[in-house]
């Protein structure tokens, strides 16, 4: 039997809205198999709450979260907590904020309309898949898009990455708006740097 199995998780929830915080945790804590230790906001506390409460997982409210700031929560939960599961609340389990948490680090992503039973489970196996095995890296980005983002790494232009592929340069402009945002990325150069990171190009 895991260490999951035998002990409540100790639950970290973070959200941009303190009401809706507020009723996740107290929906967590009829669980049995799920401890909430604190509550959150996204801003500067987060660093804070994570390295003072060492939880076991962390719970992210997505709602109203977008894809910079949803990498920028997992990353700081990632810096201040390291062995806590990240579990995020969102709308669907591949919108893009989903996407981009997962890719900096982020466990898995439970769907808004799922049960609070669903979130349970999520948070308790994830902590048990974090115990027994390494993170498994999701990568955010279709094969198109990693081709791209490797053209623009290599110094082409949109309009010579369009010719090379054989599509329109909007097109590529619209892959390329894509890819930085499920990658938190402000720049192609940002984009660039992310992708090397997450191993999904060569340096």
């Amino acid at each position: 039997m895991s260490l999951a199995d035998r002990v409540p998780a100790r639950a970290l929830v973070v959200g941009r809205h303190r009401l809706q915080t507020g009723l996740l945790a107290v929906a967590l804590e009829h669980a049995s198999a799920v401890q909430v230790v604190g509550e959150s906001s996204c801003n500067g506390t987060l660093a804070n709450s994570a390295e003072r409460l060492h939880p076991d997982a962390a719970v992210v409210d997505l709602d109203g979260v977008d894809c910079t700031s949803a990498v920028r929560m997992v990353r700081v939960i990632r810096e201040h907590a390291p062995d806590a599961a990240v579990v995020c609340v969102t709308e669907t389990e591949r919108d893009d904020a989903a996407i981009a948490a997962i890719a900096a680090g982020a466990t898995r992503a439970v769907p808004r309309d799922g049960s609070v039973g669903d979130l349970v489970t999520a948070v308790s196996e994830s902590v048990g898949d974090r115990l027994s095995k390494p993170l498994r890296i999701v990568s955010p980005l279709s094969a198109r898009q990693i081709e791209i983002i490797d053209c623009v790494a290599r110094g082409m232009t949109n309009d010579q990455v369009a010719r090379l592929l054989g599509v329109s340069a909007s097109t590529v402009k619209n892959h390329l708006y894509t890819a930085c945002r499920r990658l938190g990325a402000a720049s192609r150069s940002q984009a660039v740097a992310e992708a090397i990171r997450l191993g999904l190009i060569a340096p």
